[in-house]
């Protein structure tokens, strides 16, 4: 029974690592190549998890604002700093 219990809870506990990692966590952030952000250029990785601080290149705080792409290939989501 032991057996059973410790199967099923590790199995879940694997099940919530991959949802957490798909909800948030490392991503490739990018420039805006244009203000409307329809061209963009992969710089540095940043975070989908909110923090205080938006993700920047080279992670320096007088570095240029880093985006997210959207569901129109479009680099317009925030970012954070990992």
């Amino acid at each position: 029974m032991l057996v059973v219990v410790l199967a099923v809870t590790s199995a879940f506990t694997t099940d919530f690592s991959k949802k957490s990692n798909e909800d948030g966590g490392i991503i490739e952030g990018h420039r805006k190549l244009n203000a409307e952000g329809t061209e963009c250029q992969i710089s540095n990785d940043c975070s989908t998890d909110f923090s205080l601080t938006v993700c920047k290149v080279g992670n320096v705080p007088a570095g240029e604002q880093l985006w997210g792409m959207d569901e129109n290939n479009e680099c317009t989501v925030v970012l954070y700093k990992p």
